[in-house]
């Protein structure tokens, strides 16, 4: 596995599909989101309750772009349909995120302390 890319490539990142679903994935509720309807398919309200602080208009808004992309599925879009449910590329994501939360959980302590010896030089 490469370790570190070239500055070249790295800019070469910005507009590619990778940053979009990375950008998707750094909005505050995006993620969040996805591990709600994970949990069971669950309607409208069910969601809100599930993901405490968020509003209406902006479980509305991240549902609309998690079903534009293709993750979830659900009323919005097909009035046949009663409860959020993800699809399979939904499950396929849900999948690498785990993987980074694994990875974030063994790596957490390297992470702390870094910021720790970074802020103390700066101090």
């Amino acid at each position: 596995m490469e370790t570190c890319r070239k500055a070249s490539e790295a800019v070469r990142f910005t507009g590619t599909p990778t940053a979009q679903v990375i950008n998707l994935l750094s909005t505050r509720w995006g993620v969040l989101t996805l591990e709600a309807v994970l949990e069971g398919g669950a309607r409208f309200n069910e969601l809100q309750r599930r993901l405490a602080g968020i509003s209406h208009k902006v479980l509305i808004d991240t549902l609309r772009s998690l079903q534009r992309d293709g993750f979830v599925r659900g009323p919005l879009t097909d009035p046949r349909l009663t409860e959020y449910l993800l699809t399979p590329v939904g499950c396929e994501l849900i999948e690498l995120i785990d993987e980074i939360r694994c990875w974030s959980e063994d790596r957490w302590g390297q992470l702390r302390r870094a910021r720790d010896e970074f802020d103390r030089a700066r101090a």
